[in-house]
């Protein structure tokens, strides 16, 4: 009869432990979804300020600005024809 009541005893405390068990991995569960939710978030918001960083550098290069700057501040301009010599190798 004791053996029984032992061999009951053990199992509760077995399962009280694995249920405990399984509320933290739950809880932890959640931390680390609601977690991956934030950095999922984070890289959206990310990607769209590199999008408009992408599309700023594309303006800033933009081959007519660079000649527009150039011939305005730097005072260049394109040779003309008989200015222009060719260097054969």
């Amino acid at each position: 009869m004791k053996r029984h009541f032992f061999v009951a005893f053990l199992l509760s405390i077995i399962a009280f432990i694995l249920a405990i068990q399984l509320i933290i991995v739950r809880y932890e569960t959640r931390q680390l979804f609601t977690e991956l939710q934030q950095l999922q978030q984070q890289r959206d918001q990310l990607n769209v300020e590199w999008e408009k960083l992408q599309l700023e550098r594309r303006t800033w290069a933009h081959p007519d600005r660079i000649e527009a700057i150039a011939k305005e501040k730097l005072h260049m301009f394109i040779p003309t024809s008989p200015k222009i010599i060719k260097i054969h190798p």
